[in-house]
């Protein structure tokens, strides 16, 4: 067993010769995780796997993971998540300022520019801290294991769809000294088992985010999206946030410039397709 926020940290020691986490918890030892779990605004999980795969995101990736001594291996991702549940409904600027809110990643840094004091809590400490008053809004995935984590109980009002995770990426992470001395057949059990995992893991929240949503609903909970005014000053927010980074880690730059040319190239389709698929669907 290590601390949530410990598991790379554990798989670099030697602690662990493996390990499962998402990238940005260690963004502290380089921001430029950042890109390889979530970022705001950016490309949806069938995206992020795209440019992983086939536009060059998985090379650096392994070259700045390569720098700790570890390996690592896409493992699925949460999908679009949500923004966060609140208390009380959010209809301004005004209603976020002030507020203690656990919320992760970049997203936390663009809260902060708003007035969010943002924390980052580890999950098993959620929902006590929600629950007792010590914060006083909280966003954790979607629907399926924010379900399970009981945030209905404490608030009624939940916030969809998260402007700071458009998708969230897991990872099996090895040690990579570990890694490179299996024969070549155990090396591609690890990439296969965690391709296995990404499948597995990105249908079972689109199907049970799915069934918690109805749920949920039934238990009186009310979704809703962010004001306009709201996304406007988060999307300002958020370009000054991902400036400051690239101005201060050269490997946040370099990777932001990959992620961007394929988010243009991306957005372009995607907006083709919502706008032909999704009004024949209705």
């Amino acid at each position: 067993m290590c601390p949530p926020f410990g598991v790379e940290d554990a798989v670099e020691q030697g602690t662990a010769e493996i390990g499962h986490s998402t990238p940005y918890y260690a963004a502290s030892k380089n921001s430029a995780l950042h890109f390889f779990s979530a970022i705001p605004f950016g490309m949806t999980a069938v995206e992020t796997t795209a440019w992983l795969r086939y536009g060059g995101g998985q090379a650096l990736w392994d070259g700045i993971y390569a720098e700790r001594g570890l390996k690592p291996f896409y493992s699925g991702s949460s999908g679009v998540q949500s923004a966060g549940w609140f208390k009380n409904p959010i209809e301004s600027l005004n209603d976020l300022s002030g507020l203690n809110m656990r919320i992760a990643g970049l997203g936390g840094e663009a809260m902060r520019k708003l007035g969010v004091n943002a924390v980052l809590l580890p999950p098993p400490e959620i929902f006590p801290s929600f629950q007792s008053g010590a914060i006083d809004a909280a966003e954790w995935v979607g629907p399926m294991l924010d379900q399970a984590f009981g945030l209905q109980k404490v608030a009624k009002y939940c916030y969809v769809p998260a402007f700071h995770e458009p998708s969230a990426a897991l990872e099996i992470v090895v040690n990579k000294e570990a890694y490179e001395s299996l024969p070549a057949h155990l090396q591609a059990v690890i990439a296969n088992a965690a391709e296995a995992s990404s499948v597995e893991t990105t249908a079972q929240f689109d199907y049970y985010n799915a069934v918690a949503l109805k749920k949920l609903k039934e238990e009186g909970v009310t979704f809703g999206a962010f004001s306009d005014d709201v996304i406007a000053a988060l999307k300002t927010a958020v370009a000054e946030v991902m400036a400051e980074n690239a101005a201060a880690n050269p490997a946040f730059a370099e990777v932001q410039e990959s992620y961007n040319a394929f988010l243009e190239l991306a957005k372009d389709y995607a907006t083709l397709l919502k706008e032909a698929t999704f009004t024949q669907r209705v």
